[in-house]
């Protein structure tokens, strides 16, 4: 017997659950199961529609705050790109780190696009710990005409050829594989913590992998290029907040208050940079004043938690709002906002 890491889930019956004996069944299946996990659990990472202008015909890139396995897996990529001419487009994948962030290249390649069809770009990167990034940079480089990235995808996938598929070493997420090598040993040892690992493991890998929510995401200052800034012309030019977006956040079954990690890069021409962009969660239904988070603008990323609160029905969520502080002597450019979410939180 050895470490054994499927790349599905077995479901046992009832009745096998019931008072069985202590061999290697159905204790085997719920070991292989939770090992399992480490290869289905698959939550994304990046999910974003970048906002683009339809006459875009330079290089254009995006940066999106992440927050990555401590496993330093490997992580799966889709590029879809929507373009008015036929030929190869050039997309790299960076990941960076620190203020001001030191960029690493993690892919680089190409897309083949047919003029008025989507075509899409599908590769793999292996991502550092969270240590060593919290951003990932998305370039486009196109040789003529206009040109439309239309979603940006990147979820785990981890290689079945890597620790620590069939190995017996725990990894820094807390995930240690589970070897039933005893369970194929006639009166072997069944003890407390193997059945211990089932859940441990299960946990471990839901923790360690941080899943998207709501994005909202346009040009950085590589090309720069931003489609949207402040002062808007059709709103008031005083001290105010002004709508720029708002989506549905599902959180199916979750109860009570979830915290979900926000992450906003933003930057101003000149002036304040505190307090510039707000998120507030609306529940589905509320009464009171909605739970929202204030953060700056400083041309760095900058994290704050959001409070939702839901209902626990299949249908929980809140509805996301983004405002920026709409001020006529200040120019203010959104780059990114994300939600991340980690089970238990």
């Amino acid at each position: 017997m050895a470490v054994v890491i499927g790349t599905n889930l077995t479901v046992s019956t009832e009745q096998e659950l019931l008072t069985p004996p202590m061999s290697a069944e159905p204790l085997q299946t719920a070991l292989h199961n939770a090992n399992a996990c480490y290869c289905v659990h698959r939550p994304p990472l990046v999910s974003v529609f970048p906002i683009v202008r339809q006459t875009q015909n330079r290089a254009i890139s995006f940066t999106v705050p992440v927050v990555p396995s401590a496993d330093a897996i490997r992580y799966a990529c889709t590029h879809w790109l929507l373009g008015s001419f036929a030929a190869s487009v050039p997309v790299t994948v960076e990941s960076g780190i620190g203020e001001p962030p030191t960029w690493t290249s993690l892919y680089s390649g190409s897309v083949t696009l047919a003029s008025g069809v989507y075509n899409s770009c599908d590769h793999h990167v292996i991502l550092p710990a969270p240590s060593g990034c919290d951003r990932l940079r998305f370039t486009y480089t196109p040789p003529t005409g206009p040109f439309l990235v239309s979603s940006i995808l990147v979820y785990p996938d981890p290689d079945p050829a890597s620790a620590p598929i069939g190995t017996a070493a725990q990894m820094p997420s807390g995930f240690w594989p589970a070897d039933d090598a005893l369970l194929g040993v006639t009166s072997g040892p069944v003890h407390t913590e193997m059945l211990d690992r089932c859940w441990r493991n299960s946990i471990a890998v839901l923790r360690d992998r941080q899943q998207m929510v709501a994005s909202w995401v346009q040009a950085d200052t590589q090309f720069g290029g931003a489609m949207y800034a402040t002062p808007f012309d059709n709103a008031n030019t005083g001290d105010q907040w002004a709508l720029v977006g708002k989506a549905r956040v599902g959180l199916p079954y979750q109860q009570g208050t979830v915290l979900l990690r926000a992450a906003v890069l933003a930057d101003v021409s000149s002036g304040a940079t505190s307090k510039r962009v707000r998120l507030v969660a609306k529940p589905l239904k509320y009464t009171t004043t909605p739970p929202h988070v204030d953060l700056d603008a400083t041309g760095h990323i900058v994290t704050g938690h959001l409070a939702a609160t839901v209902d626990g029905t299949v249908d929980a969520g809140v509805d996301l709002e983004v405002y920026v502080r709409n001020i006529s002597t200040q120019t203010l450019t959104l780059r990114a906002v994300v939600l991340h979410w980690c089970p238990g939180d």
